[in-house]
């Protein structure tokens, strides 16, 4: 077995980086990649094998450390990308106290409070987007892969004479 592929110090970044939100192009940005096409650039570094390893083992030891199981991770993000604000609403929240008796579920959509000029409270939730998002990539729902076939290509390339000729015609 060949001995794994050790990382440069931009690699190390990039995996550093990448578990921070899993956005490849603003990680090899943070990293110091100097690619033109930083989307590409992060797409690249993901495809390396010792990047893979790495972040598999670097995202263990975190949710070891954190004494995170996947599941729970993932039933957290559920949670933040599902709550209900009108149930929120009808708890009748007054003072952080009140935040406690709402279920979990719930409690795992309020990411902090604060209390306004007149002393009210005010929630603040989890950004349901990311969350969403969060789990959209967790389960593989974006296809951020680009599929040509042989047949795909030799239509493309017909298509692109064609309007490389035609153009040529209008001028």
């Amino acid at each position: 077995m060949d001995k794994e592929k050790p990382l440069t110090p931009m690699s190390k970044r990039f995996v550093s980086e990448y578990l921070i939100d899993f956005n490849a192009t603003r990680a090899a940005k943070d990293a110091g990649s100097t690619a033109r096409n930083l989307s590409q650039a992060g797409y690249d570094l993901l495809k390396k094998p010792e990047i893979r390893a790495s972040l598999a083992d670097r995202a263990a030891e975190l949710l070891e450390k954190a004494e995170f199981t996947q599941e729970q991770v993932v039933k957290l993000m559920a949670n933040m990308a599902s709550y209900d604000i009108g149930e929120i609403a009808k708890a009748n929240i007054k003072n952080s106290t009140d935040i406690a008796k709402l279920p979990r579920y719930l409690r795992d959509a309020i990411t902090g409070w604060k209390y306004d000029a007149n002393n009210n409270l005010t929630l603040i939730f989890a950004d349901k987007s990311k969350a969403l998002d969060q789990l959209a990539r967790y389960f593989g729902i974006y296809n951020d892969k680009l599929e040509i076939t042989v047949t795909d290509i030799g239509e493309r390339l017909k298509r692109a004479k064609k309007r490389a000729k035609d153009g040529s015609k209008k001028k």
